[in-house]
């Protein structure tokens, strides 16, 4: 079972330090950082990891460009994992994203995954000028995109949303990057059957992953894909890390630790945050 870390809701000048920390202290795997790419004033788009439909976090928080912090956190450290989670993946262009992750996998060969969703916040899509409707379909292409232009070599694309002549993207990665896919629904879930490394499940509640596990084995035994090579990623709070041996035995290999709920309304000090680092490593000890 490997331990990730949440760098979401962190001022981005906090970062680095917050990251050197986690490294030097703690046994977590790696940390991961959160997306959006603005935060309109008003949001009618129901949030779906509340009871309330709102999401919670002020609009001041801090949602840095990944590329940027993902390529400065793996500078910055040795061992750490970077990864997403989670890449709101139909917002961009796939071209552009392949090249992003390549670069970083150079920076950090080994050290690079993405967690991809397709988001939930229409006012997002509309500030950029993608459609909401069809992301899940936009989605799909994007990851046939990513790799085939990791292969490197001269090759072409067309899709229904995407299409360009035979080019190469270099730099191509050192190392391979996983792509973990998250989401509860039934599309969601195949689309990482079908096109990822792995699975994101996209709430913090360990009772839904143990009624969607079953589900998820079912998909991969019928496309034929071996559990043992597919990443099943939990989302986990504080108070939920007595579950920790129950999903590990029910096939989750990665958790994915979240701050408590309340820290959504507030933005934490530098002491917050890493008292919060050593609180969650203490509670994850007698797990690694």
């Amino acid at each position: 079972m490997r331990y990730w870390y949440s760098l979401q809701f962190t001022d981005t000048g906090e970062l680095l330090d917050l990251a050197r920390t986690i490294e030097r202290d703690t046994p977590f795997h790696g940390v991961f950082l959160g997306d959006h790419v603005a935060h309109p004033v008003e949001i009618d788009s129901r949030y779906p990891n509340a009871a309330t439909g709102r999401a919670a976090w002020p609009a001041g928080t801090h949602w840095p460009d990944l590329g940027a912090a993902m390529g400065a956190l793996l500078a910055a450290t040795e061992r750490l994992h970077v990864t997403t989670s989670i890449m709101v993946l139909p917002l961009r262009h796939p071209v552009l994203v392949a090249k992003t992750l390549a670069t970083l996998s150079q920076i950090g060969p080994g050290r690079v995954s993405a967690g991809v969703g397709v988001g939930w916040m229409a006012e997002e899509f509309a500030a950029v000028g993608v459609d909401f409707r069809t992301r899940g379909r936009r989605s799909d292409e994007m990851l046939d995109v990513l790799r085939l232009l990791w292969e490197g070599h001269p090759a072409g694309f067309a899709g229904e949303f995407f299409r360009f002549a035979p080019m190469v993207s270099h730099p191509t990665p050192r190392a391979p990057i996983p792509l973990y896919v998250s989401g509860f629904s039934p599309a969601a879930m195949r689309r990482a059957v079908a096109k990822g490394d792995g699975w994101v499940g996209g709430d913090t509640s360990p009772e839904r992953m143990r009624e969607a596990l079953p589900v998820l084995r079912t998909m991969l035994r019928e496309a034929g894909r071996d559990p043992a090579s597919f990443e099943i990623v939990a989302l986990l709070r504080p108070d939920a890390l007595d579950q920790v041996g129950r999903l590990r035995d029910d096939g989750v290999t990665s958790v994915f630790c979240y701050p408590e709920a309340e820290r959504y309304a507030r933005v934490p000090t530098r002491q917050d945050l890493v008292d919060d680092v050593h609180r969650y490593a203490e509670r994850i000890d007698r797990w690694v």
